[in-house]
Parts: C-alpha cells; structure tokens; sequence
C-alpha cells in the first residue's frame, strides 16, 4: 500500500511539474525537447503507478488465498495441515461433518440385497436405541460385496 502511495505522490508531482514546464513553454522560457522530457516523465509515472497497483491487487489476492473458508457449518473431523505448510490447489486440508444430514454404513446381506434401492425410503433403528426410529435415504450401493463380511 505504500508503494501504491509513493507512485501517486510522483505520479501527481508529474502532473504539476508538466503543467508548469508547458506554461513555461507556452512563455517560451523553455525548449520544445525540455517539454518533452516532463512530458516523458509523465508517462514513466503512470506507468509506474499502474504496475503498483498491478502488483497491490495480485498482493491483495493472494492474501485472501491464506484464509480457508468452510462452504457449510459443521464440526472439524480431521486436519490434514500444519501452520505454514504450502499446499496445492484442490488438496483436502479440513473434513468437516454435517449437522444437517448423517451418514449411515449399513452392512446388508446379500440375500437381502434384492429389497434395497437407491434413492428408496428406510427406517433405521440403532443398537443404542433399538426403540428409536430413523428415516433415511438410501444414498449409494456398494458394487461389490465386503470380501470378509460378504455384505454390501
């Protein structure tokens, strides 16, 4: 930011010294080539000063990068990073589980196989609380078989 500053401060000194050199020259007090030098300078300092900003907006940007954002409220499971450390684009560094929904593994047995569909409704009871009923959804079919358990 302070550079970005600094350029305007020339950029603006440019700006007055020009003024004043062409009404010098406009006094004919000075050469033609002495405006074109101020002349020359005002366009070295705007360029300077759009490079600085250049710079202060990808500064910016990579800034808002060093902060991660969950897309959803939820409880921190895992964390796959430590303070300082460089990752890649894309890599996993948090699991978050959802409060909203609750994902159940179900071991079915393959002779029961042929009453479970995706997407069908299904009541859930849990072995904490046999009494208790639970409405789901089932979300995805193993495609295969557990080889020990030989459930799905």
């Amino acid at each position: 930011m302070a550079d970005v500053r600094a350029a305007e401060a020339n950029h603006a000194l440019a700006v007055a010294e020009l003024d004043r050199q062409r009404q010098l020259y406009a006094k004919k007090f000075i050469s033609a080539s002495a405006l074109d030098i101020h002349e020359a300078q005002l366009k070295t300092s705007t360029a300077r000063l759009a490079q600085v900003r250049a710079q202060a907006n990808v500064s910016g940007n990579q800034t808002r990068y060093t902060n991660l954002t969950a897309d959803r409220d939820g409880v921190v499971t895992l964390i796959r990073a430590e303070p300082g450390q460089v990752v890649q684009a894309g890599e996993t560094i948090v699991q978050i589980a959802n409060l909203k929904e609750i994902e159940v593994l179900v071991a079915v047995p393959e002779s029961r196989m042929s009453q479970v569909k995706t997407n069908a409704a299904v009541s859930i009871k849990m072995w904490a609380n046999p009494q208790k009923l639970y409405a789901g959804s089932v979300r995805e079919i193993s495609p295969a078989a557990d080889s020990a358990t030989r459930a799905f």
